[in-house]
């Protein structure tokens, strides 16, 4: 995870894959951050929020990142096989290599229930902040007969 293989920089693959991972952190296209942001006071300090935004995001992806890749690891351990090898990517990492460790440990149940209560709430807040922009949008239109 940590260890570049710089000749893999040469390949349009992993920019593209970049490119996505920021278009979807930050919401770009969808107007979710200007909505959220017309809610402001006209003189707020936009720069330090949006300094705020990309290192509290950055540290939290290289954290998911740091947890994931031990998660994948001890699994390749456990296997005796490369992490490249255990890796899947996509809807397989979550539903099916996390449950895997789930099970593991004591509680598994509990832990099971925990985690995927965790994503339903996760994909229900992603959800808001799309719906949010929209509903800002409306408002801002037509005011006399959307707002009380």
């Amino acid at each position: 995870y940590i260890t570049p293989r710089w000749e893999e920089l040469l390949s349009p693959g992993p920019w593209i894959d970049g490119a996505t991972q920021i278009f979807f952190a930050y919401s770009i296209g969808t107007g979710a951050l200007p909505a959220l942001g017309s809610y402001n006071k006209f003189h707020h300090n936009c720069y330090k929020d949006a300094i705020i935004t990309c290192v509290v995001n950055t540290m939290t992806c290289l954290l998911a990142g740091c947890v994931t890749f031990s998660i994948l690891g001890n699994i390749a351990l456990e296997q005796g096989t490369h992490v490249s090898q255990v890796v899947k990517s996509g809807p397989g990492l979550v539903f099916l290599t996390y449950p895997e460790v789930v099970l593991k440990l004591p509680g598994a149940p509990c832990w099971a229930a925990i985690f995927f209560f965790m994503l339903v709430v996760l994909g229900i807040d992603s959800e808001f902040c799309i719906v949010e922009s929209f509903v800002t949008g409306m408002v801002d239109n037509w005011p006399e007969q959307l707002r009380p």
